[in-house]
């Protein structure tokens, strides 16, 4: 026999679903870092509430695609308490522009020490706090809390020019190149959540279902259960087309919300891994196609 070669598949299995189409033609990866983005969900598919329970059970289409599973919405995927931590930064009620006292609060507790994912609190008192510039939270681990949203409350007024109110460093969902994805996973790094290799790895499937949780990558050395893994394509002329956003209007007038390849992230926790071998067909020297079994 000549040219017989072995090959192994690796499975992942992701917790909860995730709503995207990626083929071939498309730049698949999986990058080892952190970024806070929800998975888009494909229109029109079909769901069927079966039994007298909340739970719903999603119809697929022919090929796979299905409807995303919200029920991992939410802080630490629905159903987890909301952490809390002895260190707090107060800041009462503020005068005028209340951004940059918001903003040294929200440093200082940058500054502390991660311990099981918290830093501290920065707790706004009840009052309404104007601010005229974005509140950027650069690190993770801080907790942004107020009195309530009930009356006599707090609340957070934008003033001035419009602006985002709060911008979270690790929210990168839509990135222009090398160079932004880049920082992002030097962001992470930096603060120990990118660990092993960050080399991209290859999606093996020639299509991936909307709302599937399993996939197949080229190789699995770096990874294991209960990783955090981003998920990233390039947005295609194709796939913009597919989707219908290349002909979006308002008030009249054409407008494109994404253009052509740009990077699209999707981060996601492995909930188990499996690895298949398999065999390529091969040539004996007396002619005929042969599969070689173990």
């Amino acid at each position: 026999m000549k040219d017989a070669k072995q090959s192994r598949l690796y499975q992942i299995q992701l917790q909860g679903r995730w709503g995207v189409f990626l083929n071939k033609s498309m730049k698949a990866a999986l990058l080892l870092s952190l970024v806070l983005l929800n998975g888009l969900c494909a229109a029109e598919l079909p769901v069927s509430l079966v039994g007298s329970g909340p739970e719903l059970k999603y119809l697929k289409t022919e090929r796979g695609d299905q409807v995303c599973d919200f029920s991992h919405a939410g802080f630490g995927g629905g159903g987890v308490a909301f952490p809390t931590s002895n260190n707090k930064k107060s800041v009462g009620s503020v005068t005028g522009d209340a951004s940059d006292a918001i903003q040294s609060a929200i440093n200082q507790v940058a500054a502390m020490p991660l311990v099981d994912g918290v830093r501290g609190v920065v707790e706004l008192s009840a009052g309404t706090y104007n601010c005229s510039k974005t509140l950027a939270i650069k690190t993770s681990g801080i907790i942004l809390r107020g009195a309530g949203s009930a009356a006599g409350g707090t609340v957070i007024k934008l003033t001035g020019k419009p602006h985002i109110a709060i911008e979270l460093a690790h929210e990168v969902a839509i990135t222009d190149g090398k160079e932004s994805k880049k920082k992002a996973r030097e962001a992470a790094a930096s603060e120990g959540k990118s660990k092993g290799s960050s080399k991209p790895i290859k999606i093996t499937d020639d299509y991936v279902p909307s709302g599937t949780c399993v996939i197949n990558i080229q190789s699995a050395s770096s990874l294991k259960a209960g990783d955090t893994i981003e998920i990233t394509r390039e947005a295609t002329k194709d796939w913009i087309h597919f989707m219908g956003m290349d002909n979006l209007m308002d008030a009249g007038k054409l407008e494109t919300w994404m253009k052509e390849d740009r990077s699209i992230s999707y981060v996601r926790k492995i909930k188990s891994m499996k690895i298949f071998e398999s065999m390529r067909q091969t040539r004996s020297g007396i002619g005929g196609t042969h599969r070689i079994l173990e």
